[in-house]
C-alpha cells in the first residue's frame, strides 16, 4: 500500500488541528470581547505569531485609545 494507515491517521490529525485552529482565531476576530482580544493578541506575539497579533492589535487601537492599554496596544503595531 502506498500511504500506510500511519501516515494517513497523521495527516487527518494535523489537518483537524489546523482547521479547528483557524476558526477559532475567526472567531476571535468577529469578536466583541475586547478584554479577550488583548489578552490573546499579546499571547500570538509572545508565540511568535506576529501577523495574527497585529491584526488583533490593529482592532484594539482605535478601541483603546486615550485610555492606559492604548500605548501597549501602539507600541506593538507597526
Amino acid at each position: 500500500m502506498f500511504f500506510s494507515q500511519r501516515k494517513i491517521t497523521y495527516f487527518i490529525a494535523l489537518l483537524l488541528v489546523t482547521v479547528s485552529s483557524c476558526s477559532k482565531y475567526e472567531k476571535l476576530l468577529k469578536s466583541s470581547d475586547h478584554e479577550l482580544k488583548y489578552k490573546k493578541a499579546f499571547e500570538y506575539y509572545n508565540d511568535e505569531n506576529y501577523a495574527k497579533a497585529i491584526n488583533l492589535f490593529e482592532q484594539l487601537a482605535p478601541i483603546y485609545r486615550g485610555t492606559e492599554k492604548a500605548d501597549s496596544v501602539n507600541f506593538f503595531m507597526p
